[in-house]
């Protein structure tokens, strides 16, 4: 992936999304007050592969971190993302 877009926290739509060129990759996600729950990500298969997935997860991790909110991921890739890489996981709920 070239240039990372920008990242937009769809509160209508509950989802984090990068508006693509002709598409757009998303993580699904329910809040609370304190806790946010990352519940499905999805990137169109044309683009699978070109770490479209892996920069929207970083994203949203960072944008987490900003709002102090505790993480549960039940997405398998967002799972796996953090467990790759360890430094994530002082977000994850205990």
């Amino acid at each position: 992936m070239e240039k990372t877009p920008k990242l937009i926290d769809n509160e209508e739509s509950n989802r984090y999304e990068f508006q693509l060129e002709n598409s757009t990759a998303f993580i699904q996600h329910k809040k609370t007050k304190s806790n946010i729950y990352l519940i499905h990500t999805e990137v169109p298969q044309e683009l699978w592969g070109q770490g479209v997935g892996s920069a929207i997860v970083l994203a949203a991790l960072r944008d987490i971190k900003d709002k102090k909110l505790t993480l549960i991921p039940y997405c398998p890739f967002v799972a796996r993302y953090i467990k790759m890489h360890p430094e994530w996981q002082t977000l994850v709920k205990k």
